[in-house]
């Protein structure tokens, strides 16, 4: 597990509003709640979105590493990584393919879109 999104603290984690569309600075609040970092404006935090059986949106199940390794429940959501990074950079790599289109190749990754 060493590949994760990582984004810079604009501002200190406290003073952003929407939590729920920034997983970076949910990330960073919950982990200084914990006692375990202090983050800060300028810092830059690591997530990795997860599977964590809450049915919360992909912003609200990122975690940090650390809290992955430590809670045995929650498992890398790949679908979400092969939904929005994978998938829109093969469709766009095949576009010049005229026998191939979007739902052939979300299908072929496993995952199928209505």
């Amino acid at each position: 597990m060493t590949e994760c999104t990582s984004i810079q603290l604009t501002r200190d984690p406290s003073e952003y509003t929407d939590i729920k569309a920034q997983p970076h600075a949910a990330v960073a609040r919950r982990l200084n709640a914990s006692g375990k970092f202090h983050f800060h404006r300028g810092d830059t935090v690591s997530y990795i979105i997860c599977e964590d059986g809450s049915g919360n949106s992909a912003a609200q199940r990122a975690y940090h590493k650390s809290e992955i390794t430590s809670r045995s429940e929650l498992t890398i959501d790949t679908l979400y990584y092969l939904a929005h990074q994978v998938h829109p950079v093969v469709c766009r790599l095949c576009e010049p393919i005229e026998e191939t289109d979007a739902v052939q190749i979300a299908e072929a990754l496993g995952r199928s879109f209505v």
